[in-house]
């Protein structure tokens, strides 16, 4: 007889008492009588069906009436568990801005791109991402030529999901490609080449002839010369890749220096340094600004003012604060803008109206415009 059945025999009572008593202790053990409809896991995740310590979700009604539904959208039940429903997906922002209006069960649960999600979001009107591709919105050949990007920055074909500069036809038609010069296709997006920029209206305009790194910049005095930037605001020499001021003749012979007396370099750029420059340009004539001031022409005399077309045309006469002002009805009354507007009363430093104008007051003559005055020499 083997060594364990001999064990067995001489421990038999005892063993049958053992297990008699461990019967009695597990048929006879406290058990939890509460249900999972009693528990905070029926109120807080919906899981109300079947036994502690096994409960679940079992009924979509206990998932809508359970918190998780109200805070996370967790409103239908799947698997023993709440989960997302695709009416709480297009509730939520993502839905019209990305189309993820569709509900994916997990877990993770998420919301994806999915069917036709994508064709009424932003993202298909402003970036023609309008196909779902792997939960996501991609790009369709009609959505990238009718996007915002086709338009400004010649992203108009189709790759791979992607709205890309695929052709110089792509970029020509572009807001890049009239502003920027980046009319040629390269590495899927809208650069200037080597003659993009000598034939732009950069160049025309600003001097900005040669292509560097993506760029047109400014390589020689030559092409600032040239320019109209050079003509009318002095930037006449290559600065840091564009043209700026850099010389006084320059300003001197620009637009600037007859029309606003700019006409001497300050900090980079054409200003008025001296009293003659503003004295001998239009803005003192026009508008009595005859006076230099930080760069700039300024009004600061009565007689500059009474000697300007201000004066004349918009009863402005009087030097005040920078500028001239009306502060005299006999001054507004002379004007054209009183004749013709009937703004001929002095008022928050301008001639406005005023309905008792020309209107006889009880005892009173009615006044008639006063012919303007003749420029002072």
């Amino acid at each position: 007889m083997s060594p364990i059945l001999s064990w067995i025999r001489r421990w038999q009572s005892t063993l049958i008492v053992a297990a008699f008593l461990a019967g009695v202790l597990y048929f006879t053990r406290d058990r939890d009588t509460r249900k999972c409809r009693d528990l905070p896991v029926c109120t807080e995740l919906g899981k109300c069906g079947g036994t502690p310590p096994e409960c679940k979700a079992d009924v979509d009604e206990s998932c809508k009436n359970a918190r998780v539904c109200k805070s996370a959208g967790q409103c239908r039940a799947s698997a023993g568990r709440c989960v997302i429903t695709d009416d709480w997906c297009q509730k939520q922002k993502s839905c019209k801005a990305s189309g993820q209006c569709t509900a994916l069960i997990g877990p993770p649960d998420q919301c994806i791109a999915a069917n036709q999600d994508c064709q009424t979001t932003d993202v298909c009107k402003s970036d023609g991402l309008c196909l779902a591709r792997n939960g996501q919105c991609g790009a369709t050949q009609e959505g990238c030529k009718a996007s915002i990007p086709c338009q400004r920055e010649g992203l108009c074909s189709e790759q791979e999901g992607k709205c890309l500069a695929l052709a110089r036809n792509d970029c020509e038609t572009s807001e890049n490609c009239f502003k920027q010069a980046k009319c040629s296709a390269i590495g899927g997006i809208c650069k200037p080449d080597a003659n993009d920029c000598e034939s732009s209206a950069l160049c025309q305009k600003y001097g900005l002839c040669k292509t560097k790194e993506g760029s047109c910049t400014a390589e020689t005095d030559t092409a600032c010369l040239a320019s109209e930037e050079c003509k009318q605001n002095g930037r006449c020499r290559v600065k840091q890749n564009t043209c700026g001021a850099v010389k006084d003749e320059d300003c001197a012979a620009s637009a600037k220096c007859k029309e606003e007396g700019r006409c001497a370099v300050r900090y980079g750029v054409c200003a008025s340094t001296e009293n003659s420059h503003c004295r001998n340009s239009d803005v003192c004539k026009t508008q009595g600004r005859c006076a230099a001031d930080n760069g700039r022409c300024i009004a600061t005399l009565n007689p500059d003012c009474r000697n300007s077309d201000l004066c004349r045309d918009e009863g402005r006469c009087f030097a005040d604060r920078s500028s001239c002002a009306a502060q005299r009805d006999e001054d507004c009354k002379r004007s054209k803008v009183c004749q013709e507007k009937g703004t001929c009363t002095a008022k928050y430093s301008r001639c406005v109206v005023d309905f008792n104008y020309g209107k006889a007051d009880a005892g009173a003559a009615v006044v008639k415009p006063v012919a303007p005055p003749t420029r002072q020499k």
